[in-house]
């Protein structure tokens, strides 16, 4: 068919060993840039640099692939900022780059770079836009913005709302961690974008990421032009055919393992922090709740270093406050989840420790390419349980992983079991953490082997069941008893895969598959297709379904709809124990006189209402008049004394002649 071969992607394995270009200045790369790059110190391309940037900048649809912490970000920033340069692209042309990330804090990250290595180009703007910020203030400035670096849902609500924004006049497009961003459940979402956006003859496309999944292939295929496939591995890895060609880890990773007792993962943690106080950590668990509750425990416990914590339940702000104060400090540990695990650049990590396994082999590469970074050194430890070495196939393929045991790093296991039931005992809080942390771990447990046994899968669970001491467990988390939740949830697993008739149950009871399916099913954006992603799909990753009755319903109701059951009857028994008709019974009962009760307490208080109301209407007359009379005696006070005069008769009538004699006179 004419048509399959424009959709061929032509491969091309980078030997480090044949190198062009050493430095940036052997590029033809405008002042701008190479000003940029000189005041950030950077200096040498890495080799994922040296593959990709002049492909770029012939004008090549790229897909790539290279360890973690080896300059991806560097890679396209660097050629797209020439590209514009080129264009002479300026503030009034609107969007011109996009560069889709899968979560703010990468965002978030690759924006702070190009910050640093772009700041000269004072014709271009670029802007963030992620969720967590104010969207009335995105849409006031994102048309005005040539390079866009955003979060897939934020962009598409701007493509939806805001307008007068298009992206029709796009030149350049980066999808970074590209592998991640399907993980996530974007893919309707990516779709919905890339159909807003020029055909692909009319811009350039690069795809990054660390591991090469077939999602990122198919995609590539039908969304690149033409594409090139640059992959970048070490000469020892090639060499190592029992390494996959997707685990790409950094050069100077040092990975170790060491087998700790399912029930005392918090005691050899806490035992190696004590025996590192000054190195910095990162620390992984499964869940948001897990890392919730080891915090708070360790931050009363005071193992001596500062602590902070990581997840997808804290707001943008908070994340982006603690992750910056994470990389400012030399000697601390953070307790994360798989939300920094992609595309972070925390400088200088010396331990990444893998406190739960991780759910895939990918998942482990990207934990562990946290330290060891820009040829830097690091160290990656992890913790496996006796039953996770069977229950977990990608384990086997740690072939590089050095077994570490606790005598040899020198870390002496203290026992925190009594330490932390006296914290769970006086804080309530941390005992509530407790206890929906672990309910979270079992769920994550039960969805990871689910994920990786999917033919026996209730074989695994009952493997499982026999082999964890659920109460042993709890004791060690501060608990002095299994909480209701897990000991409901184990209840049901059992119910549902270890009943005598599982088999029956399995192959002949459609809708019985169908409600065991519900038991396990993610939670996350892949079902709801456009909806924003939880960061944490583990956390809630479990749904236990409930029990269904329908059939023991069914089964007592007859052909002729009628219940098969006896009807049910009432008995009532008088004082002497003697069985009665109920009705001839109450009509034997005197007549309650609870109305006349209530009728006789409603007139009791209507009567003591008016009497207090006839009260308070004398006392407030009495006030009345109180205060009339001491108005009448202060006015009495200030006016003059009135003078009274008695005259007689006789004398009014002599002064009433005189008066008509002297009027007479004049």
């Amino acid at each position: 068919m004419p048509g399959l071969k424009s959709l061929a992607i032509k491969t091309i394995k980078f030997n480090f060993k044949f190198r062009l270009f050493m430095k940036f200045s052997d590029v033809q790369l405008s002042t701008q840039i190479l000003n940029g790059l000189n005041k950030a110190n950077y200096i040498e391309m890495t080799d994922v640099q040296q593959a990709v940037i002049p492909q770029i900048l012939l004008g090549r649809d790229i897909l790539a692939t290279a360890k973690t912490g080896s300059g991806k970000t560097l890679a396209f920033l660097i050629p797209m900022l020439e590209i514009l340069s080129r264009l002479k692209i300026t503030r009034s042309d609107g969007p011109s780059a996009l560069v889709i990330s899968p979560t703010r804090e990468l965002a978030l990250q690759s924006f702070e770079v190009l910050k640093r290595v772009g700041h000269h180009y004072s014709t271009l703007s670029a802007g963030l836009v992620i969720g967590g910020k104010s969207l009335k203030q995105e849409k006031a400035t994102i048309c005005r913005m040539n390079i866009i670096i955003a979060t897939p849902g934020r962009l598409l609500q701007h493509m939806d709302q805001t307008e007068g924004f298009e992206l029709r006049s796009l030149k350049v497009l980066v999808l970074d961690e590209a592998d991640k961003i399907f993980e996530l459940g974007f893919s309707a979402t990516i779709n919905a974008i890339f159909a807003g956006l020029p055909p692909p003859s009319t811009r350039q496309t690069m795809l990054f990421s660390a591991t090469l999944a077939n999602s990122v292939n198919e995609f590539a295929r039908l969304s690149l032009r033409d594409p090139l496939s640059i992959q970048v591995h070490d000469q020892k890895e090639k060499n190592d055919q029992k390494t996959p060609q997707s685990l790409q880890m950094p050069d100077k990773l040092q990975q170790f393992f060491m087998r700790v007792p399912f029930e005392r993962k918090i005691d050899f943690l806490f035992s190696f922090i004590k025996t590192h106080l000054k190195c910095k950590m990162l620390i992984f668990v499964s869940s948001c709740k897990q890392a919730r509750f080891i915090y708070e425990l360790f931050c009363k416990m005071q193992p001596g270093i500062p602590i902070t914590s990581l997840h997808g339940k804290q707001s943008q702000m908070k994340r982006i406050a603690l992750f910056k104060d994470f990389c400012a400090r030399n000697a601390s540990l953070m307790i994360a989840t798989d939300i920094a695990s992609r595309g972070l650049d925390f400088p200088l990590i010396d331990w990444v420790i893998h406190m739960d396994a991780p759910d895939s082999l990918e998942t482990y590469i990207h934990r562990s390419g946290r330290t060891a970074r820009y040829e830097a050194t690091g160290s990656s430890l992890l913790f496996v349980a006796p039953f996770e070495l069977d229950t977990f196939p990608f384990l086997s393929k740690l072939s590089s992983c050095q077994e570490l045991s606790p005598s040899a790093s020198k870390v002496g296991i203290l026992a925190t079991e009594e330490k932390i039931g006296s914290i769970c005992t006086q804080f309530s809080e941390i005992k509530y953490l407790a206890s929906c942390a672990m309910l979270s771990y079992i769920r994550s447990i039960v969805l990871l082997i689910k994920t990786a046994h999917k033919v026996d899968f209730s074989q695994r669970i009952g493997v499982m069941l026999e082999e964890l001491n659920i109460l042993k467990l709890s004791q060690s988390w501060g608990l002095s008893d299994i909480p209701i939740p897990v000991k409901q949830f184990i209840s049901t697993l059992k119910s549902r895969f270890l009943s005598r008739n599982q088999e029956k149950h399995f192959d002949h009871q459609t809708l019985d598959e169908s409600e065991d399916e519900q038991l396990l099913v993610p939670k996350g954006p892949a079902a709801s297709g456009r909806g924003s992603p939880s960061r944490d799909t583990k956390e809630e990753a479990l749904i236990v379904a409930a029990k269904h009755h329908s059939k023991k319903k069914r089964s007592s109701i007859n052909e002729l709809g009628h219940s098969s059951q006896s009807p049910s009857t009432r008995i009532l028994f008088d004082e002497d124990g003697n069985a009665k008709n109920p009705y001839k019974f109450i009509l034997e009962t005197s007549i309650d006189t609870s109305a006349n009760r209530v009728g006789e307490y409603f007139e009791k208080r209507s009567k003591e209402l008016h009497q207090a109301d006839d009260r308070d209407r004398a006392f407030e007359k009495e006030k009345r008049r109180e205060k009339k009379r001491k108005l009448k005696s202060v006015n009495g006070a200030q006016s003059p004394t009135a003078t009274t005069l008695s005259i007689s008769s006789e004398d009014l009538e002599s002064l009433a002649l005189s008066a008509l004699k002297g009027g007479y006179e004049n």
